[in-house]
């Protein structure tokens, strides 16, 4: 804890411009003794974009390694965001299902944050065509999301944002919680914040209450998820901003028997989205890490003999670099 605040501290400051100093290389033919971010990167396309910049997949030229490069024009204008994700992203080489930091460096106005590279796409690409996943698939994708907000939570942190987009797949196909801009530390263990954000769909009531927040909003958020997982689409409609508040705030959730067959299943959904913080699981509850490993344990009835999991065992619209995963064990051979 005390670690993590002395990493904010020192990231108040500006972040150093790039120099043979920032990876240990000298670039001989540096322009007015100035280096470029193209001196030791090759930039190939675009990954994607976000609100305060855009990533590139990019070759390290000193080691020929594929990594991805945020690029923030003017970061200045988003300091207080890029601080706080620069200093989650400095702690994340100690959780394995969090996005790696590899470093960054300033050019300028500009800043480079440059992570590990992950092939597998997003989250949201695999669950586009709002497709059910099978249920040990499922299990092992829950255990790692949960494994990272975990990890966030022990430092009081809130991701704010948890959702597909937000969640990249590794070439093995493992998942790493990714993008820290919008995570906020909440100061005593049981503070709250006030700040109105989030996918519309992943956005937890109080949210939209624009009600104090703790760490429960991350934990609805995984409700979604799992429900996500187990359905192939999200419980509320949230398309239009008060069509999303009347569904989150007011509508029940409703289980469809079909896809909640497995009572371990059902059990944790309805804990995850309860709308009343106080009384959902993870909000406040010192038990939810043993709750959370009784229900996603491999006992349970999630499993091969369920009629969901002999329903999709047929399916042919997992991607291949799931095909040898699907159905074996998912606290054996699936982890790295």
């Amino acid at each position: 804890m005390y670690m993590f605040r002395f990493e904010l501290k020192t990231l108040q400051l500006l972040p150093d411009e790039l120099d043979e100093s920032t990876y240990g290389l000298e670039v001989k033919n540096a322009k007015n003794g100035k280096y470029q971010a193209e001196d030791f990167f090759i930039f190939l396309d675009i990954l994607g974009s976000g609100r305060t910049g855009v990533v590139f997949r990019a070759i390290f030229k000193p080691d020929n390694k594929e990594l991805a490069v945020k690029f923030i024009s003017h970061f200045r204008k988003y300091r207080a965001n890029v601080m706080r994700e620069l200093s989650v992203l400095k702690m994340t080489r100690k959780c394995r299902f969090l996005v790696q930091y590899h470093s960054h460096f300033r050019v300028g106005n500009n800043l480079y944050i440059v992570t590990e590279l992950y092939e597998g796409g997003s989250l949201q690409a695999l669950l586009d065509p709002l497709l059910a996943l099978p249920p040990l698939l499922t299990r092992v994708f829950m255990k790692e999301v949960c494994t990272a907000l975990f990890f966030l939570h022990h430092y009081r942190l809130v991701h704010r944002d948890l959702n597909p987009s937000n969640i990249v797949i590794t070439t093995t196909g493992h998942l790493r919680v990714a993008d820290f801009s919008l995570t906020r530390m909440i100061e005593e263990p049981m503070g709250e914040i006030l700040t109105n954000c989030g996918h519309p769909a992943y956005k937890a009531p109080e949210l939209y209450l624009d009600r104090p927040c703790t760490c429960g909003i991350d934990w609805w958020s995984v409700g979604i998820l799992l429900y996500r997982f187990v359905t192939g689409v999200c419980p509320f409609e949230t398309d239009k901003l008060t069509r999303g508040f009347q569904s989150v705030t007011k509508l029940n959730v409703k289980y469809p028997s079909w896809a909640f067959d497995d009572p371990g299943t059902l059990d944790l959904c309805q804990r995850l989205l309860v709308k009343e913080p106080r009384h959902r699981l993870g909000s406040g509850n010192k038990d939810v890490i043993k709750k959370l490993w009784q229900i996603l344990s491999p006992s349970d009835t999630m499993g091969k003999g369920s009629a969901r999991s002999k329903r999709l065992r047929s399916t042919s619209l997992m991607p291949h670099v799931f095909s040898k995963y699907l159905f074996g064990d998912p606290t054996g051979s699936f982890v790295q």
